[in-house]
């Protein structure tokens, strides 16, 4: 599938690292299933060629301080 993710109303998306991970859930001290969910058959999962388990890393703009913000959600099965 080929997604554009340079769209204005697209987040920049990408498949964390197990670094980024280790890191996400260790300052928050969480466990995976802690996060928000994306299910595996969404457009920019399927895009990113994620698998159940992996952890997306989003780049979207706060409406608030106009800066760039990270949310992360892992990929789960329907």
């Amino acid at each position: 599938m080929d997604l554009d993710f340079t769209h204005v109303f697209l987040p920049k998306q990408s498949i964390a690292t197990d670094e980024e991970v280790k890191k996400l859930l260790d300052t928050y001290g969480i466990e995976k299933n802690n996060l928000p969910s994306m299910l595996h058959e969404d457009p920019a999962a399927k895009a990113l060629n994620a698998q159940p388990g992996d952890v997306i890393k989003c780049i979207r703009v706060s409406p608030v301080t106009k800066k760039d913000e990270l949310y992360f959600r892992i990929i789960v099965e329907a």
